[in-house]
């Protein structure tokens, strides 16, 4: 270790610091005075140090709850108290999701609606008239139908078609999408009639394709069809937060509403997808939360025999339950043939709904 040698240095009196030489110095710390250095008789308009002072935290959280929390209220007795059940019957449409294979008869089910012109009274609820049908077409297929079994009630049946083709003729499934919900949402002032979603299947299939959009290039269908990355179910939620919206607004409607899916058939649960074998039944091509938004959910089929050809529409859930059994008991849930129409479907919630 080197010392070093010492060096006579000049003795420096420290410099006295006075608020002429230096504005930030306070006075000494006088007990009255407040966090600030302010007594109860000064205007805490200014600080000691002549700046301005500022808004803290809790000015401010009081500030934005002022602006953003709903009025507190003095007791339970302002609120689900005087809150009076309506002695009058509820009046709002159904909601039905319909689902089944190709050329069963979904449409044509629908489309029956329009011979619907007065109110439904159920036991609890008023349905209000079925007609006119407003059809959400995304097939560009409803046209015949109306033509070939409706033509007589063509000024009841509205239909908007919504396949919405890009520049190289191509489909566009955002566009089309769109131009599902402007059409539907143009509807939520109606009183009465009828809005036909046909297809749910091809709007859940377009929310996949927006949202593929929406996650950029690399995710989507190559030239051969081929998926380029596979989605991770986190990022189905946000499909699923549109489809959802989608249906909520729907439900919101005084009119009905009509679901109508695309049927596929029902998979096992195998220990792998290639020993998966098919039930026999068919389930509806449509996420899973669709059921939860509908009053009643039914299936149709159609066999053909030497007979001839039998249609048959079996309602397998719904909302409209009864404990009393011999009601239950009398309620027939299925339709048959001609027999399958919107207002005969009504009828058989008449002691439930």
């Amino acid at each position: 270790m080197v010392n070093m040698p010492s060096k006579n240095l000049p003795k420096v009196e420290p410099k006295k610091i006075s608020k002429e030489t230096n504005p930030l110095v306070i006075d000494p710390v006088d007990p009255l005075a407040d966090e600030d250095g302010l007594t109860s008789v000064e205007e805490p308009t200014q600080s000691k140090i002549g700046l301005k002072k500022p808004a803290g935290w809790k000015e401010k959280l009081a500030e934005k709850k002022q602006k953003i929390m709903p009025r507190v209220l003095k007791s339970k007795l302002e609120t689900w108290d005087t809150i009076k059940p309506s002695q009058e019957k509820r009046e709002k449409g159904i909601v039905l999701l319909i689902f089944a294979m190709h050329k069963v008869g979904k449409t044509h089910f629908a489309m029956t609606a329009a011979e619907s012109d007065k109110p439904f009274i159920g036991k609890y609820r008023t349905i209000p008239p079925a007609s006119p049908v407003y059809i959400i077409d995304s097939e560009a297929a409803d046209e015949d139908e109306l033509d070939a079994k409706f033509s007589k009630l063509r000024e009841k049946i509205h239909i908007k078609e919504c396949y919405v083709e890009g520049e190289n003729g191509v489909i566009d499934p955002i566009k089309s999408m769109e131009a599902m919900e402007e059409w539907a949402y143009a509807l939520r002032d109606e009183q009465r009639g009828t809005i036909v979603i046909d297809t749910i299947t091809d709007y859940c299939e377009f929310a996949y394709y927006k949202l593929v959009n929406v996650l950029g290039p690399k995710y989507g269908f190559d030239e051969n069809g081929v998926e380029i990355k596979k989605l991770a179910p986190i990022q189905y939620k946000w499909r699923t937060k549109q489809i959802v919206t989608f249906l909520r607004n729907l439900r919101k409607f005084k009119m009905n509403v009509i679901l109508i899916a695309q049927g596929k058939p029902e998979y096992d649960q195998g220990d792998s997808v290639m020993e998966s074998k098919k039930t026999g039944k068919i389930i509806a091509d449509a996420i899973e939360k669709v059921g939860f938004w509908v009053d009643a959910i039914a299936v149709m089929d159609k066999t053909v025999d030497d007979q001839g050809i039998l249609r048959r529409l079996v309602v397998t859930d719904s909302r409209f339950e009864t404990n009393d059994q011999s009601e239950m008991k009398a309620v027939n849930y299925t339709l048959e043939n001609d027999q399958i129409t919107f207002g005969n479907l009504l009828n058989l919630f008449k002691k439930v709904i």
